[in-house]
């Protein structure tokens, strides 16, 4: 499958961050790439398409605590899909919850030390392009 063909799904919900940095980045590989800001948004998404990664933020609200992103992970594993999860956080303790979905995580993006070329490497390495 070439580079172009492979789908990704970006689920943030602060439009900066979903538009600027991470689609238009994912663009630029040449992805198709298929934004959701929330995790309803998200579900109806795989519902309708295959992918063949998936970059999510854990907190998908501006309230603390929300896990939204982790409901999101746990819902592609029980479902059966085999889709490899960029995990994304703005917070130490976010990144923390993964703890136990270890096996569902391929990478964990800080926002507060965002690196472009890191996350475009973790990107590769997680679609087996690396």
């Amino acid at each position: 499958m070439s580079l172009s063909q492979r789908r990704v799904l970006v689920v943030e919900d602060q439009e900066l961050w979903r538009e600027q940095f991470f689609c238009e980045s994912l663009r630029e590989l040449d992805f198709i790439v298929f934004p959701a800001a929330t995790k309803e948004e998200a579900l109806k998404l795989l519902e309708e398409y295959e992918f063949d990664l998936a970059v999510i933020d854990i907190n998908l609200t501006q309230v603390p605590g929300n896990i939204d992103g982790l409901i999101l992970a746990d819902h592609i594993d029980s479902k059966g899909f085999a889709i490899p999860i960029i995990a994304v956080s703005g917070s130490e303790d976010g990144l923390r919850a993964l703890s136990e979905r270890q096996h569902l995580i391929r990478a964990k993006i800080r926002k507060d030390s965002f690196d472009l070329d890191e996350f475009i490497s973790q990107v590769k390495i997680a679609m087996n392009l690396a």
